[in-house]
């Protein structure tokens, strides 16, 4: 696991969490002016909803993992249903797993077999194709190599 999900001994622990409270806690951020918007990452449909059945000020945007291999269609959808803008992480593939061992070479979009035929058939690299793709599905790609 990466480090910060692991405590000191190298297990991880659950942390009590009530994701209402801490809501609220960045709610109270918009209100002294700290911050303009706030967002979610990593949300399910199910979580979404239990979030904006009690929230006050509702995210502006979600953050999930977002690419060809993992497209998040219907979560995608939902989110849109509900006001969400939706930004894309990893759209270049999950290789930064790789080292964490819950990824292999496979999983690698730089060198999938079809995003390069595309570049190659658009004079584009695979990363441009990776980015245009996620863009015309109107996510808001976060880009990391």
């Amino acid at each position: 696991y990466p480090p910060e999900w692991t405590n000191a001994s190298g297990k991880m622990v659950v942390v009590a969490n009530d994701m209402g409270k801490t809501w609220e806690a960045m709610e109270a951020l918009v209100g002294t002016g700290k911050t303009r918007t706030i967002g979610i990452c990593n949300f399910s449909t199910q979580l979404i909803r239990q979030l904006l059945s009690t929230a006050t000020i509702r995210p502006s945007t979600l953050q999930i993992e977002v690419h060809p291999h993992n497209a998040q269609s219907k979560l995608i959808r939902f989110a849109r249903e509900c006001g969400l803008a939706v930004t894309a992480f990893s759209v270049f593939g999950p290789s930064s797993y790789i080292e964490l061992d819950m990824a292999c070479d496979n999983d690698l979009l730089m060198t999938d077999p079809t995003v390069v035929d595309v570049a190659t058939a658009h004079g584009k690299s695979p990363a441009q194709v990776l980015i245009r793709w996620a863009m015309q599905r109107n996510t808001l790609p976060l880009c990391k190599s």
